[in-house]
């Protein structure tokens, strides 16, 4: 999975980052710590498909590791992309976050059952039960991010005034790229939890 800041008012801040990957078993989340505004609020899923398919057991999961990301290393894998931004404001000799919102955009790459019609009863229910697993998967390290941006807006807002405007905003990108390494340890950490889990899914 993926992440990115500022200065008021509304402003976009540094533009790349360094790429963290967390991949447990086939599934993989990979965030760069670091970027920029590019426009809306909220949440946008964006879900790509690769072709999983056979005859049987062997020959799906070949499709798997034909087919599947990072080489057919991951089962599935998340893009995910915070998109923080904020306007200070200076009044009566002191600085303030007047306003602050968190975009996240998300791009996920999941497995789907392609599998011809005379293809046998059991690949096919066990292939639409791996891809409903993997999505599943992909879809709860989507909520932790969207934990982290809803935490990343009201800490933001909370943020003591100061009486430099300049000030207030190195403290604001200071907790941006805190907020984001948290969420890369706590995608981890949801990885570790279900890696037995996940490594059974085939």
């Amino acid at each position: 999975m993926r992440d990115r800041r500022e200065e008021g008012p509304f402003a976009p801040g540094d533009a790349a980052g360094a790429l963290r990957c967390a991949r447990m078993a086939a599934l993989a989340v990979c965030v760069p710590l670091l970027g920029g505004w590019t426009e809306g609020s909220g949440v946008e899923i964006v879900s790509r498909y690769y072709s999983i398919h056979g005859a049987s057991h062997a020959e799906l999961v070949a499709s798997v590791r034909r087919n599947g990301p990072r080489g057919g290393r991951a089962y599935g894998i998340g893009y995910i992309d915070f998109f923080p931004r904020y306007r200070t404001s200076f009044a009566d000799g002191v600085c303030r976050i007047a306003e602050a919102e968190v975009g996240l955009r998300v791009e996920l790459e999941l497995p789907r059952w392609d599998g011809l019609e005379g293809a046998p009863a059991g690949v096919a229910k066990s292939a639409r039960r791996f891809a409903r697993a993997v999505e599943t998967h992909e879809m709860e390290h989507v909520r932790i991010a969207g934990h982290y941006a809803r935490l990343m807006r009201s800490e933001l807002l909370r943020l003591k005034a100061d009486s430099s405007c300049w000030s207030l905003s190195s403290r604001a990108e200071d907790l941006i790229r805190d907020l984001k390494k948290r969420h890369v340890e706590s995608q981890k950490a949801f990885d570790r939890r279900v890696g037995k889990q996940i490594r059974r899914l085939l």
